[in-house]
Protein backbone atom coordinates (compact mmCIF):
# COMPACT_ATOMS: atom_id res chain seq x y z
CA UNK A 1 0.00 0.00 0.00
CA UNK A 2 2.91 2.32 -0.55
CA UNK A 3 0.77 3.47 -3.50
CA UNK A 4 -1.20 5.52 -0.95
CA UNK A 5 1.86 7.56 -0.01
CA UNK A 6 2.97 8.06 -3.59
CA UNK A 7 -0.41 9.01 -5.05
CA UNK A 8 -2.16 10.60 -2.05
CA UNK A 9 -5.45 9.12 -3.16
CA UNK A 10 -8.36 8.23 -0.89
CA UNK A 11 -8.80 4.73 0.53
CA UNK A 12 -11.90 4.36 -1.64
CA UNK A 13 -10.01 5.10 -4.86
CA UNK A 14 -7.09 2.88 -3.89
CA UNK A 15 -9.46 0.11 -2.83
CA UNK A 16 -11.23 0.33 -6.19
CA UNK A 17 -7.88 0.16 -8.01
CA UNK A 18 -6.79 -2.98 -6.15
CA UNK A 19 -10.20 -4.60 -5.73
CA UNK A 20 -10.43 -4.30 -1.93
CA UNK A 21 -12.75 -2.34 0.35
CA UNK A 22 -11.83 0.83 2.28
CA UNK A 23 -11.45 -0.98 5.60
CA UNK A 24 -8.99 -3.46 4.11
CA UNK A 25 -7.12 -0.64 2.40
CA UNK A 26 -6.85 1.19 5.72
CA UNK A 27 -5.63 -1.95 7.50
CA UNK A 28 -2.99 -2.55 4.80
CA UNK A 29 -1.78 1.05 4.96
CA UNK A 30 -1.52 0.84 8.75
CA UNK A 31 0.47 -2.40 8.46
CA UNK A 32 2.92 -0.69 6.08
CA UNK A 33 3.22 2.34 8.36
CA UNK A 34 3.85 0.06 11.34
CA UNK A 35 6.48 -1.91 9.41
CA UNK A 36 8.21 1.30 8.37
CA UNK A 37 8.16 2.54 11.96
CA UNK A 38 9.42 -0.73 13.40
CA UNK A 39 12.08 -1.59 10.81
CA UNK A 40 13.16 1.51 8.87
CA UNK A 41 12.49 4.54 11.04
CA UNK A 42 15.56 4.37 13.28
CA UNK A 43 17.83 3.71 10.30
CA UNK A 44 16.54 6.43 7.96
CA UNK A 45 14.83 9.13 10.05
CA UNK A 46 16.90 11.64 11.97
CA UNK A 47 15.36 14.38 14.12
CA UNK A 48 17.21 17.41 15.45
CA UNK A 49 19.38 16.29 18.37
CA UNK A 50 18.50 19.09 20.77
CA UNK A 51 15.65 21.53 21.41
CA UNK A 52 18.01 24.28 20.29
CA UNK A 53 18.56 22.53 16.94
CA UNK A 54 14.78 22.21 16.51
CA UNK A 55 14.37 25.92 17.19
CA UNK A 56 17.16 26.78 14.75
CA UNK A 57 15.62 24.59 12.02
CA UNK A 58 12.19 26.10 12.62
CA UNK A 59 13.64 29.60 12.25
CA UNK A 60 15.37 28.63 8.99
CA UNK A 61 12.18 27.17 7.49
CA UNK A 62 10.20 30.21 8.66
CA UNK A 63 12.66 32.75 7.27
CA UNK A 64 13.46 30.96 4.02
CA UNK A 65 10.09 29.44 3.09
CA UNK A 66 7.49 31.08 5.34
CA UNK A 67 6.62 27.74 6.95
CA UNK A 68 5.91 27.83 10.67
CA UNK A 69 6.64 24.99 13.08
CA UNK A 70 8.71 22.95 10.60
CA UNK A 71 11.86 21.35 12.02
CA UNK A 72 12.80 19.04 9.14
CA UNK A 73 11.81 17.53 5.83
CA UNK A 74 12.17 14.42 3.72
CA UNK A 75 15.44 14.48 1.82
CA UNK A 76 14.35 12.33 -1.12
CA UNK A 77 16.38 9.28 -0.14
CA UNK A 78 15.38 6.12 -1.93
CA UNK A 79 14.58 3.26 0.41
CA UNK A 80 14.43 -0.04 -1.48
CA UNK A 81 11.43 -2.20 -0.66
CA UNK A 82 11.84 -5.93 -1.26
CA UNK A 83 8.76 -7.98 -2.09
CA UNK A 84 8.33 -11.06 0.07
CA UNK A 85 7.95 -14.44 -1.55
CA UNK A 86 4.44 -14.82 -0.11
CA UNK A 87 3.11 -11.86 -2.09
CA UNK A 88 1.79 -12.59 -5.56
CA UNK A 89 1.48 -9.98 -8.27
CA UNK A 90 -1.95 -9.39 -9.74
Amino acid sequence: MIWTFAKQESYRIIGDRFGINRATTHRCVMEVVTAIRNHLYDKFVEWPATPEASTCNAEIFQNKYGLTGVVGCVDGSHIPVKMTETVTET
